[in-house]
């Protein structure tokens, strides 16, 4: 391994005096702590190492780590070292462990010592410091992906100011999930995962290696994608694959007369979490006119590969979606226990109604790249304000709830043919641009 970009990163980031005033701080809390506190020795110290380490390797160490890269795109660095001969890998390898080699060297230190305390603590286990190593690493990953995803996204702008929040939210979005899984517990000890009782500590321990894993995988790819080389999604089809295979078996409970039943929600949780999935990925990842072109030149010439390499990642989203979809449907057409009251007899096409609105709104975001128009997915998102959020809120208000089915999926056989028109009506207008528009004259000039 080129151990270049790595030692580049650790001499422009690593700072003597830091290290220093932050282990001559940390020390000076010890002795302090120890000295006026009332508890035990050892509780007092593990208490403290535990909290440097999340405050200066998981907290500060996010930051820095998002912050150089795009400090890079801001002086401009950037564009030359893509150019440079070394490897995604490398870089990949240098960036998420060079910016924060200082962060992780002092957290070294805490969590030798907080290991030291434990021993002496019964109510202190080494598989908590282990998690806490998990965690900061899914958080630095995940803060350079984000950070990949905004290079690509400025392109050579270097306007990055409203970018520094965005760990807060890696931060936050960890909390949460965390939350989430912790209340599947069956208990203090086991989680239950598609109907099998496991350990809390083994079940933990194992999701945070699987995520940490995922997004690692994930600055590789993108790092790949910057520096320009040939991309298959298969890491993202995978992943769509684990999303599912996860997060359902976090919700399955128990298997009723052979079937599935829709309150213990599997499949309705599945599909919600890929349509949130789908949304998020065409927020997420940078995608504009000439990666739509592309794609569409590609399946002009029938090139199955090329289609299948140029494809946005949301459109795989979406399939898996609309599978789950067809499942979920699927699933309600035979299992009677959800009542949907007057639509009781064709309540089984709720979720396609539901998957077209989705996809009138992603062809929509479509037809703004193919349209060229600035900030697409900004305008898309005060579209997806204005549709689902104003508009109905300003109709019901003044005059009925019943017109509420133009704008979600309320009812099954209204809000249904409705869904079906807008679809209808967005592929016209996308097939009339492929045609008559820009995106035509560069597609046959190709």
């Amino acid at each position: 391994m080129n151990l270049t970009e790595l030692k580049k990163n650790v001499w422009l980031y690593f700072s003597k005096a830091s290290f220093i005033g932050i282990v001559v701080v940390y020390f000076l809390a010890l002795f302090l702590t120890t000295s006026i506190s009332d508890e035990s020795t050892s509780g007092n110290i593990y208490a403290i190492s535990i909290g440097f380490f999340i405050v200066i390797t998981s907290i500060w160490g996010s930051f820095s780590l998002s912050n150089a890269l795009l400090s890079e795109l801001r002086n401009r660095t950037w564009v030359y070292q893509k150019m440079s001969a070394i490897s995604a890998l490398d870089m990949s390898f240098g960036k998420l462990f060079g910016p924060t080699a200082m962060h992780w060297l002092v957290g070294a230190i805490f969590l030798s010592i907080a290991t030291l305390a434990s021993f002496s603590s019964r109510d202190h286990s080494l598989l908590s410091l282990f998690h806490l190593f998990l965690g900061t690493l899914f958080l630095h990953a995940s803060s350079l992906v984000l950070s990949l995803l905004v290079v690509r996204q400025k392109q050579d702008s270097p306007d990055t100011t409203n970018l520094s929040g965005r760990p807060f939210l890696l931060i936050a979005f960890f909390l949460i999930l965390k939350a989430i899984a912790s209340s599947f517990k069956t208990d203090l000890n086991d989680f239950t995962w598609y109907g099998l009782a496991i350990n809390s500590d083994f079940f933990e321990t194992l999701s945070l290696l699987v995520f940490a894993i995922w997004a690692i995988l994930g600055v590789y790819r993108n790092m790949r994608e910057e520096l320009q080389y040939q991309n298959l999604p298969n890491y993202w089809v995978a992943f769509n694959v684990f999303v599912v295979f996860y997060f359902s078996g976090l919700v399955f409970k128990e298997v009723h007369d052979g079937v599935y039943t829709v309150f213990n929600g599997l499949f309705a949780f599945a599909f919600a979490m890929h349509v949130l999935l789908t949304v998020l990925t065409l927020f997420l990842e940078p995608i504009n006119f000439m990666d739509y072109l592309q794609f569409f030149k590609n399946w002009g010439k029938k090139s199955w590969e090329k289609i299948y390499a140029s494809m946005p990642l949301w459109v795989f989203s979406l399939a898996f979606s609309f599978v789950l979809c067809l499942v979920l449907s699927l699933q309600m057409l035979v299992d009677k226990s959800l009542n949907l009251g007057e639509e009781e007899s064709y309540s089984f096409l709720y979720p396609l109604v539901a998957f077209m609105f989705l996809l009138k709104s992603l062809l929509v975001n479509l037809y703004l790249h193919l349209k060229q128009t600035k900030k697409a997915n900004f305008v898309w998102f005060l579209y997806l304000a204005l549709w689902y959020g104003l508009l109905p809120a300003t109709i019901g208000g003044l005059f009925s709830a019943y017109g509420l089915f133009l704008f979600y999926p309320a009812n099954v056989i209204l809000s249904g043919s409705a869904s079906v028109f807008y679809v209808l009506f967005m592929l016209w207008l996308i097939r009339k641009e492929l045609k008559n528009g820009e995106a035509s004259e560069l597609i046959k000039s190709a």
